[in-house]
């Protein structure tokens, strides 16, 4: 009967091993399939957020030129200054430390 122990033990704990590799090799590849989908996920999301950022810097550069500001203050009801008047403070209506 020991023999056929022996010879069963021999079987049964490299099959045993083998069987836990391929589940541990599975196990694995699926997380390192799930790694790289999210990665590649990542990758696209920071490329649309770069493209975004492109056209939001161009849109606020056009913004804020001074040919629009120009134009703003062309087609708003400003008029142009001709003569500039300072207020001429008292002497003596200014606080003094």
């Amino acid at each position: 009967m020991s023999k056929k122990t022996s010879h069963n033990l021999k079987v049964f704990i490299p099959l045993v091993l083998t069987i836990s590799f391929v589940v541990f090799y599975v196990f694995q590849v699926g997380i390192s399939i799930e790694k790289s989908y999210l990665l590649s996920s990542y990758e696209r999301k920071l490329q649309e957020l770069s493209e975004e950022n492109k056209i939001l810097e161009l849109s606020f550069a056009e913004l804020t030129s001074l040919d629009n500001a120009e134009n703003f203050l062309e087609d708003s009801d400003f008029e142009k200054i001709t003569k500039v008047d300072y207020i001429k403070p008292i002497e003596k209506a200014v606080a003094a430390r």
